[in-house]
């Protein structure tokens, strides 16, 4: 899990991601992202937020819960280095992230940061 202050609180931090209009996708993720300049009337526009998105069509409750933990631990151990520190995004994920193994899932991880990155 994300320390308290890198998780998104409320449903409009969240919904102004959405409207940002701003997003990429491979193969296993989507991911929707914006940055503090594109935000508007956020008061923590510096501070970065992200989520992690895992759908029920996934899998069973035990099965999205680890997909999840997996994908935080690496947005902990590698995403955040690599993106901007005003990134606030959203990750998706598809069901072909259950095939893959973990360092299967790294590259793919590595993957759509390296395309937000160019975002920025």
């Amino acid at each position: 899990m994300l320390p308290k202050h890198l998780r998104f609180h409320s449903k409009n931090d969240i919904d102004m991601v959405f409207a940002a209009r701003r997003s990429c996708a491979t193969s296993h993720f989507k991911v929707f992202f914006t940055f503090p300049s594109s935000l508007t009337g956020s008061s923590q526009a510096a501070t970065p937020k992200y989520a992690v998105m895992v759908n029920k069509k996934f899998g069973s409750a035990v099965e999205r819960n680890k997909i999840r933990r997996q994908i935080y631990a690496l947005l902990r151990k590698e995403g955040m280095a690599m993106l901007p520190n005003n990134t606030r995004a959203i990750f998706s994920s598809y069901s072909s992230l259950k095939s893959l193994s973990s360092v299967e899932l790294r590259e793919a991880f590595l993957e759509v940061v390296t395309k937000i990155k160019k975002a920025a």
